[in-house]
């Protein structure tokens, strides 16, 4: 009995761990605004993420300091590139339209984007 109580309790830590990998995860949901990873490990790069209402601004503070900012439409298209060279970053509303965007931080330190999905509505 001991042992099957161990076998489903390890069987249901992993089964957590990996459905908590797979999902897109919530930075932030506003009426105006939402943003989600699709990784949990890009997760671990954001430290702090916030949307302020008042002047419709979205702030990041992440992990590594961010060489650029790209913007990509939904349709793959690339909107705009931002030079930053800093760990934290703010995107004002204003420069979207509304539609879905894919927004890639280029991290010092890291090979690959850290990819975030961004719909304004």
């Amino acid at each position: 009995m001991k042992n099957l109580i161990l076998v489903l309790f390890v069987s249901f830590t992993i089964a957590s761990t990996i459905s908590a990998e797979s999902g897109p995860t919530e930075l932030f949901k506003h009426a105006d605004v939402e943003a989600t990873i699709e990784v949990s490990k890009e997760r671990n790069y954001i430290l702090f993420s916030s949307y302020n209402t008042a002047n419709k601004m979205m702030d990041f503070i992440l992990e590594n300091p961010v060489k650029m900012v790209q913007i990509f439409k939904e349709n793959g298209e690339l909107e705009m590139m931002v030079p930053v060279m800093s760990d934290e970053v703010s995107l004002g509303l204003s420069q979207f339209n509304k539609g879905n965007y894919k927004v890639g931080f280029l991290l010092e330190g890291v090979d690959t984007p850290q990819f975030m999905n961004l719909t304004v509505k």
